[in-house]
C-alpha cells in the first residue's frame, strides 16, 4: 500500500509543478497555500482513482495521541486506519517565495513584504528532517517521546520558488543528505526522504 500512497503523491506534486507557474503570484503566499493546494490534488487522486487513502493536515504522531508534534501532511492507507495503526507516508513543508515577489512601501504591485524574507532558513530544513528521521524511526529524539510505530516513509520538501536557496547556498542544503530538483524555469526543490531500516522511500519527484 505504501506504493500506491507514493504514486499518488507523485502524480499530485507532477499536478501542482505544472499548474504553478501560472497561478503562484495570486494564489501562493504561504506555505499552508502550498500544503492546502496538494492535499487537494491528493484527495482528488485519491477519489478519481477509487483508492482508499486518506490525506490529513497537522496530523498527530505520537503514540499517545498528544497534539505536540505534528506532521504536515499524512496519508493513511485503509489498513492503517484503526487507532493503533500508523502512516503510509509523512511530509514535512518548507516553502520560500520568489524574492522578485518582494515589495516595500510606497507599494506599486502586489507581493510579500520585504522585511518576511527570507522565510526559510537551513536550520529549518535540518529540523523538517530531524523530525522525519523520529517519524521512521518511532521516537522523537528530543523528548524520548514514543511515536506511531508504523510511519512507513516520510519526506522533508522545500519548495525554493525563485532558486534564492539554491543559488546561495546549495552546497549547505546538499550536506543535509538531499538532492534538488528542477521545479520551475528559475525554482528549485529540495527533497529528502526516509525510511524504516532496511526498506526504501520510493521516489516521489520526478524533475
Amino acid at each position: 500500500m505504501e506504493n500506491e500512497a507514493a504514486e499518488i503523491l507523485r502524480e499530485a506534486l507532477r499536478r501542482l509543478r505544472e499548474s504553478y507557474g501560472e497561478r503562484y503570484m495570486t494564489q501562493y503566499f504561504t506555505e499552508r497555500d502550498i500544503v492546502r493546494e496538494l492535499q487537494a490534488h491528493l484527495i482528488q487522486i485519491a477519489n478519481d482513482e477509487k483508492k482508499p487513502l486518506i490525506v490529513i493536515h497537522n496530523y498527530p504522531v505520537e503514540r499517545d495521541g498528544k497534539r505536540a508534534l505534528l506532521v504536515d501532511l499524512a496519508i493513511i492507507s485503509e489498513e492503517n486506519k484503526d487507532e493503533k495503526g500508523g502512516l503510509d507516508i509523512a511530509i514535512e513543508f518548507k516553502y520560500e517565495p520568489d524574492h522578485e515577489r518582494m515589495i516595500k512601501r510606497p507599494f506599486s504591485k502586489q507581493g510579500i513584504l520585504y522585511s518576511k524574507l527570507p522565510v526559510v532558513q537551513r536550520g529549518d530544513v535540518a529540523k523538517d528532517i530531524r523530525r522525519i528521521e523520529d517519524f521512521v524511526n518511532g521516537k522523537d529524539s528530543i523528548s524520548g517521546a514514543d511515536l506511531l510505530p508504523n510511519i512507513e516513509n516520510a519526506y522533508a520538501i522545500l519548495i525554493d520558488e525563485g532558486g534564492y536557496h539554491y543559488r546561495y547556498n546549495r552546497k549547505g542544503f546538499e550536506d543535509l543528505g538531499g538532492e534538488w530538483k528542477e521545479w520551475s524555469e528559475k525554482g528549485k526543490v529540495f527533497i529528502v526522504k526516509k525510511s524504516k531500516p532496511h526498506s526504501y522511500a520510493p521516489d516521489i519527484f520526478s524533475g
